[in-house]
């Protein structure tokens, strides 16, 4: 007999509830001791069988609990095990595999087991999910999120309801990013990234600027515009997570290349942490001179509306009127949480967002808002 079938005897819990502390950690650690014993006297390959068949020898009720003494647990020996394997490979050879049952329906046949010949099985593809959404950003940007949408068998509706216009500060962008006379540069949107790339342009392309930019559609204009190296993101695209997380000291000055619609959560936070902001509008959000009645027509017939900014939304209930706040009208999917409270706010039901605001989490919440 192997030296490891004369160790101690292997003691198997029952079946672990939501309550127990790493509960299934540990009865994923078992299994592999279960299979390693079992191997030493049943010359039993580690397979993906084997590891099966102990998670499901540890996960199986015994009638004691996660928490129980070690006196009520059950106890095998290695050839027990071994022999309690032998049985398990059996009935999975007479008996058919339930479709629903997740670990059992993963196991490879068992004669391709024994030889080491098994394959990973192929996935099935995901069902399309069903539904229609309106795309509202402004005309040209929304091309990213039509087709993560369309990929996934979604009709879509570009509906493009804002347009941008320089702001009132935007010819003082040039001269300012020149003068230098700042410790930091905060960008907050892919708009506001093209704005501040035309001004370092203008300012001969200053190369020693620290910019702090919120979300990754922001830095990626930047990087692909320009050579100003990117010094800082927040760990999540919010104003306010930029306020209090930008790497600042107290009496630095910050030169903060706005939205004229943009809020103060930005400029606040900095101050209240003894930073000096210097604010510029250097651009505008506005709505669309006019909008086509066809499209309007087929938006409001849609499943889900889609917003990335507070202006969307005033222009979507600017043209849409009152059936925009109706409960059976289609849902809102907005990019992020300030897009959400501006849903709330303007009276606009059903709104769903991500956590994390970004375009895999808006995706994310079209097929919630869809599904829902």
């Amino acid at each position: 007999m192997s030296a490891l079938a004369s160790c101690q005897p292997l003691v198997a819990s029952a079946r672990p509830s939501l309550s127990c502390e790493r509960g299934s950690n540990r009865t994923l650690s078992r299994s592999r001791q279960t299979v390693a014993r079992t191997a030493a006297v049943s010359s039993l390959q580690n397979t993906r069988a084997t590891r099966a068949w102990a998670h499901k020898r540890l996960s199986s009720t015994h009638g004691t609990r996660c928490r129980a003494s070690a006196d009520n647990a059950v106890t095998f020996t290695a050839e027990e095990l071994a022999e309690d394997y032998k049985h398990y490979v059996s009935q999975l050879k007479n008996e058919e595999t339930p479709a629903n049952d997740e670990s059992d329906a993963k196991l490879p046949p068992q004669d391709l087991v024994a030889e080491g010949k098994a394959s990973k099985p192929k996935s099935k593809k995901k069902p399309s999910v069903q539904g229609t959404v309106v795309v509202t950003r402004e005309k040209g940007k929304n091309g990213k999120l039509v087709k993560r949408l369309e990929e996934v068998g979604i009709k879509c509706i570009e509906l493009p309801l804002i347009e941008h216009a320089p702001g009132k500060d935007r010819h003082k962008l040039g001269s300012t990013l020149e003068a230098k006379d700042f410790d930091w540069v905060i960008v907050t949107s892919p708009e506001g990234a093209k704005v501040f790339v035309e001004g370092w342009q203008e300012a001969g392309k200053p190369d020693d600027l620290k910019l702090a930019v919120v979300g990754g559609g922001t830095a990626q204009v930047i990087e692909s515009r320009s050579s100003v190296p990117i010094a800082f993101v927040p760990s999540k695209a919010t104003g306010k997570t930029m306020a209090a997380e930008l790497p600042a000291k107290e009496g630095e000055r910050v030169l903060y290349a706005a939205s004229a619609k943009a809020g103060d959560d930005i400029q606040a936070g900095l101050e209240s942490r003894g930073i000096q902001v210097v604010r510029l509008d250097t651009y505008t959000t506005r709505a669309v001179r006019s909008v086509s009645s066809d499209l309007l027509q087929q938006a409001a017939a849609a499943d889900v509306v889609t917003f990335a900014s507070p202006s969307t939304i005033k222009a979507w209930i600017q043209y849409g009127g009152e059936k925009t706040l109706d409960p059976s009208g289609p849902k809102a999917a907005c990019i992020g949480e300030t897009s959400a409270s501006a849903c709330k706010k303007m009276g606009i039901p059903n709104v769903f967002f991500p956590e994390k605001p970004g375009m895999k989490g808006w995706v994310s919440s079209v097929l919630e808002a869809l599904a829902a």
